[in-house]
């Protein structure tokens, strides 16, 4: 084989391992949205007593309501009332990480933190900050973009940790099957000293 053949066959092996690395990856963000979303969702529900909880006058202010009719406009080609019916799935991951901030404390997070003492004291700060961190390398896997520079070892035991904030068990038995670890490890970009799986505060 000569040089321009390796290092073709190189490249083409490096490209491989990134999107197995990728779709490793794109295993944690799926269930880390999932299971933030079935979390808010069911917590607002009952917290206001309805199924579209999005139509409460709790949630009327004009940036809300744009939010809303794009995504109906999406839907259903024109602005129609966001009703019961509207599936959670359309809305983004970045939706619910907008509805961990400051300016939803009261009407969100009061309601969320009750599911748990460890998710209490976690704080809703730190609960978001990670999440925007996450929701920005979906960002990036989604369209194809560099990841590399990441510290995926750090990305990795934030989803690890947000997860399992929310569903213990879902995010043991993903541990347990996920391949993301060796991966990282294997592409030789895990930054020194950073642990893959970490423990929330209180476990």
């Amino acid at each position: 084989m000569n040089s321009t053949s390796l290092y073709e066959s190189q490249i083409s092996k490096r490209i491989i391992q990134i999107f197995e690395l990728s779709g490793a990856l794109w295993v944690h963000i799926c269930l880390l949205e999932v299971t933030l979303r079935e979390a808010i969702n069911s917590t607002l529900k009952n917290a206001y007593s309805r199924m579209d909880w999005w139509n409460s006058p709790l949630f009327s202010s004009p940036n809300d309501r744009r939010y809303f009719i794009q995504i109906t406009k999406r839907l259903n080609g024109h602005a129609q009332t966001f009703g019961p019916n509207i599936h959670l799935q359309h809305f983004s991951l970045s939706f619910w990480v907008r509805l961990l901030g400051n300016k939803y404390v009261y009407r969100v997070w009061r309601h969320l933190e009750n599911l748990s003492p460890t998710l209490k004291a976690y704080g809703r700060r730190n609960f978001q900050q990670k999440a925007i961190v996450i929701r920005d390398l979906r960002n990036a896997i989604a369209h194809h973009a560099p990841i590399l520079h990441r510290n995926l070892a750090r990305d990795l035991a934030y989803m690890h940790e947000l997860t399992e904030l929310l569903s213990p068990n879902l995010a043991q038995a993903l541990k347990e099957r996920s391949k993301a670890e060796e991966l990282v490890s294997r592409l030789k970009i895990n930054t020194p000293g950073a642990k893959l799986w970490t423990t929330h505060p209180g476990a």
